[in-house]
């Protein structure tokens, strides 16, 4: 979502989790099998890649890991510092209020960190499988930062961006057998938003300087909300060797509710405090797996998925009428996208195995503007490892790495990109 300030239309969106859309995929062992899993889901994950691969549990149990990712959005230029910010030519979105500021910022750099949580656990009851989760499906926190001195070495002008953003999802699901080799599984998500985006300018007067004062305005927005989506899956197995699995996830809107501020010293019309309203649009996502075992040890898996991202739209409403905050109500320009993933599993004994993976996350809008805020604007390639080690029958341990390598989108001679190291430990206990 985008706020206005002043006479622009900039809200920063600063702290997405990954490069090429808004849905991080749980799951240790899924995603060091690149995310090729649908038609495997033989874990707690499945409540998100495949609710119906819970028929195969027959224990119960429970399942922890999480992932932490480093990311720095890097470009050969930074943001420009205007009278009139334009989100389309990637200006730092508060404005320049005396003539000596310097027109361009020097930070090149965002730094963002996301930490990715799931745990839960699982058990048969009667002829069913049932299990309970929760993990964090995207999101992070992002800080752009930067200090640099006026056109008379005098004064100083410090700027920063600092957005939080989270996607927490509770879910409950149930899988159960149909027939031998066909099972279906069903879930419910609350789906629960907190977004948080603060931009702040201080100009700092120096001795001898011929301002009339320094100021510092700093602008604030946080909302959250809760929704809930619907999960459907179903899993077949062809024969000894391959198995076939299909997941459709409804989706769901959600009003986020919260407050925006915009204080400021020695700049009286900037000091504006509203309530907030935001029509949030998780979107509806479907995929298809097989998995194929090859051999007794080796199992190797493939996958497409689709997510509605089209859907997304730029809605939010102040409360209170003013000159900073200006509602919104429009559709985002993103696209539907196709993530492509593949990926192999090896048994090198009882005990341990080893996993690979490669997936493609194309970014989801065209690229007629680029900014250095935005950690979505980038086609995205992520190659994973991971082994995984069973201590005693009933306990796990796992630990995976995982590197994502961008394109370098260019705009106004500028090139873009967002490399990204994550690194992942999982434990389960079955009884």
């Amino acid at each position: 979502m985008r706020t206005a300030l002043v006479v622009s239309a900039l809200l920063v969106i600063a702290a997405q989790a990954f490069a090429g859309g808004l849905i991080a995929e749980p799951g240790g062992k899924a995603d060091a099998m690149g995310g090729a899993y649908i038609g495997i889901a033989d874990d707690l994950s499945a409540i998100y890649w495949n609710p119906a691969g819970l028929a195969q549990i027959k224990k119960e149990g429970i399942e922890l890991d999480t992932s932490y990712a480093m990311m720095n959005a890097k470009s050969d230029g930074s943001l420009g510092n205007s009278y009139a910010p334009n989100k389309d030519t990637g200006d730092f979105p508060i404005q320049t209020i005396y003539s000596n500021e310097p027109p361009v910022y020097s930070s090149n750099k965002m730094e963002i960190y996301s930490l990715l949580p799931l745990g839960g656990g699982y058990a048969p009851c009667k002829d069913y499988t049932i299990a309970v989760g929760a993990y964090v499906a995207g999101g992070g926190v992002a800080q752009w930062k930067d200090s640099l001195p006026d056109s008379t070495g005098k004064d100083t002008i410090n700027a920063s961006v600092d957005g939080y953003s989270a996607f927490l999802i509770y879910n409950a699901s149930v899988a159960r057998e149909i027939s031998p080799g066909f099972s279906v599984g069903v879930g419910l998500d609350a789906v629960q938003v907190i977004q948080q985006n603060e931009i702040k300018k201080e100009y700092i007067k120096g001795a001898g300087s011929a301002v009339p004062s320094g100021y510092l305005w700093d602008i604030q927005q946080s909302d959250s909300g809760v929704g809930f989506q619907g999960n459907l899956g179903a899993q077949y197995s062809l024969n000894d060797k391959i198995k076939l699995g299909a997941v459709w996830r409804s989706g769901t809107k959600i009003q986020l509710n919260g407050s925006a501020a915009s204080t400021a010293t020695n700049l009286p019309i900037a000091n504006v405090h509203t309530d907030v309203q935001v029509q949030y649009v998780y979107p509806m996502s479907y995929g298809a797996g097989l998995s194929y075992r090859a051999s007794e040890d080796l199992l190797l898996a493939f996958g497409l998925d689709s997510v509605n991202y089209y859907a997304l739209r730029d809605e939010q409403r102040y409360l209170t009428p003013n000159a900073i905050f200006t509602d919104t109500n429009e559709g985002m320009g993103w696209h539907d996208t196709v993530k492509a993933h593949i990926g192999a599993l090896y048994r090198l004994d009882d005990k341990l195995s080893v996993m690979a993976g490669a997936e493609n996350d194309p970014c989801p809008f065209n690229r007629t503007t680029l900014t250095l805020l935005n950690a979505n604007q980038y086609d995205a390639y992520t190659y994973s490892f991971g082994a995984v080690y069973n201590l005693w029958d009933n306990i796990e341990f796992g630990a995976m790495l995982h590197y994502t390598m961008t394109d370098k989108p260019e705009y106004l001679g500028q090139n873009y990109e967002l490399p990204i190291m994550a690194i992942q430990v999982s434990a389960s206990y079955r009884i």
